[in-house]
């Protein structure tokens, strides 16, 4: 299970379509190293965590591994990102949107402590999970032990390798 501070720094990839969303998470990660049981406990912050949803509230969703409900500043971030895209789709793609992706990867490996190289923007999770099965080195003759437990992609993409 995630802890919270897991959980903030795994919301600044989903929010890093938009580069100024990254100051928001890396405040929160500041606050959050600073007095975790603090913030643990601080229900006006997880509140703001809360209402950064627009998800259903008469539903309790427990399936964030395989749909995950994007934050409303994702949303209006994807929103703005298609408007501006069906413009002149050729043009802002490969003029503006394509070197953000870059800037915004840089930011969130500085973010993280790692080498751009060590960084990879996916399109979700399980693209990311297949990308790192298919990178492991195995040889004729390894094994790779899982359960009929496991995340489905997960015991799919093995099998597909």
């Amino acid at each position: 299970m995630l802890t919270r501070r897991e959980f903030i720094e795994s919301a600044a990839i989903v929010a890093a379509f938009h580069n100024s969303s990254l100051d928001i998470v890396e405040k929160a990660i500041k606050w959050v190293d600073n007095d975790p049981q603090q913030a643990a406990q601080d229900e006006d912050f997880w509140s703001q965590v809360q209402a950064a949803f627009t998800q259903d509230r008469n539903l309790i969703n427990f399936n964030n591994g395989g749909v995950c409900p994007s934050p409303r500043i994702v949303l209006e971030a994807l929103e703005r990102q298609l408007e501006y895209s069906n413009q002149a789709p050729a043009y802002h793609m490969w003029r503006h949107l394509e070197p953000e992706v870059e800037r915004v990867r840089t930011r969130l490996a500085k973010t993280f402590g790692c080498d751009r190289e060590e960084m990879a923007i996916t399109r979700n999770a399980s693209e990311a999970l297949l990308i790192a099965i298919n990178g492991i080195d195995l040889q004729p003759g390894d094994e790779v032990l899982t359960t009929d437990q496991d995340y489905p992609r997960m015991i799919n993409g093995f099998k597909q390798r």
